[in-house]
């Protein structure tokens, strides 16, 4: 079975190798006719060399030709016997007639000593050589485009480490900013005019109303401020429920678009401390991500898959601006979320019919073992 097709070497390291090649045999030629003095010296060392230049050029020009039908659309690269038969049979016919060329030569040089099998000689090793050069650099040139491929595989890798890292960080950055503008902006001037109004001197001028006004104003600050300081920290309606969580999540954003969700509530609750928090900060980054002009609601959807659970949040075409999220690093802090619970996660797109995520977490980070929800 043939796995790929030839890939043609570069110009330059076959030239390099060819003239390597025929540059020695010439040499060993111009001796062997010095030797033999069949002719005058000049002619022992001119009829080599030209024989040699006649033959590189014969070689680098079925190259060229090989690159030339490649460029107005031969696909060597596919799989195919006939690419190789194409491939090899341009160079080893090349070789072919090098040999030709270089046994009618060496007939010349050698005069009446020479052999009547001498043709057959170079026309074996020159054809021989030929196919070997082809085979030798078709080789080195796969394995260097390999080579490249892994490279770039591997700065994409470093790049997008590094990307995550630093996205990482601001996103942790903006959270304690977000933390440290509440409490200085809210919580503490309704904490110090509550002080203020609760003083040794001010206690007796306070009447019912006065007291009252001031227990709304706690329980604001306990039901609205420091519950959200709670849940930029932690979310505790996670310890209650993931599905109940992801309800919260839909009614916060229902101003904005309608949210669906489509989940088993048994399912959600089999998932861990971490996967279910990740889970939760999954739904609630593609949320804030997701444009207010949707026009179709967004489906959350949550289901076992094999041995571990997959998430997807899908919306219209419009729904989300992927580009605009990846430059933001906001892709980059999914990412590493999804990768410290080891998952998978890629952007789905449906065309006119909408666009998404989805996300795969495996079931050693996903979901607790029978024995440990016993436990």
């Amino acid at each position: 079975m043939i796995r790929r097709g030839p890939v043609l070497p570069s110009r330059r390291l076959f030239a390099w190798l060819s003239a390597i090649i025929l540059g020695a045999l010439s040499i060993a030629s111009s001796l062997v006719a010095i030797q033999i003095a069949a002719v005058d010296p000049l002619m022992a060392v001119a009829m080599p060399v030209g024989c040699s230049l006649a033959g590189f050029a014969a070689v680098m020009g079925a190259l060229e030709l090989l690159k030339r039908l490649e460029h107005v659309g031969w696909r060597a690269y596919e799989p195919k016997l006939v690419n190789w038969l194409i491939y090899l049979g341009t160079i080893g016919l090349t070789g072919f007639l090098i040999g030709r060329l270089r046994g009618e030569m060496m007939l010349v040089i050698e005069g009446s000593a020479a052999s009547a099998w001498l043709v057959y000689a170079e026309l074996g090793l020159c054809t021989y050589g030929a196919l070997m050069v082809a085979v030798v650099m078709e080789q080195q040139t796969q394995y260097e485009r390999k080579a490249l491929v892994k490279r770039t595989e591997s700065l994409r890798a470093v790049h997008t480490l590094f990307e995550s890292r630093e996205a990482w960080i601001q996103a942790r950055d903006r959270r304690r900013d977000e933390l440290h503008r509440i409490m200085t902006e809210r919580v503490e001037p309704e904490l110090a005019a509550v002080h203020a109004a609760l003083a040794p001197t001010r206690r007796t001028e306070l009447d019912d109303d006065d007291l009252q006004t001031l227990c709304d104003r706690l329980d604001r600050l306990r039901d609205a401020e420091i519950r959200q300081l709670s849940h930029l920290t932690h979310p505790s309606i996670i310890d209650i429920g993931l599905h109940a969580a992801l309800r919260g999540l839909a009614r916060r954003y229902r101003d904005r678009f309608p949210v669906t969700l489509e989940t088993n509530a048994a399912l959600l609750e089999r998932l861990s401390g971490s996967p279910r928090l990740t889970v939760y900060r999954i739904v609630e980054l593609l949320l804030e991500l997701a444009c207010s002009e949707a026009k179709q609601p967004l489906i959350v959807r949550l289901a076992p898959e094999g041995p571990g659970v997959v998430l997807e949040v899908m919306g219209s075409k419009e729904a989300f601006d992927f580009r605009r999220a990846r430059r933001d690093g906001q892709l980059a802090i999914l990412e590493a979320r999804v990768g410290m619970l080891d998952g998978q996660w890629r952007l789905l797109d449906a065309g006119t019919e909408g666009s998404g995520i989805r996300v795969h977490l495996p079931e050693a980070s996903g979901t607790q073992s029978l024995s440990q929800r016993r436990n």
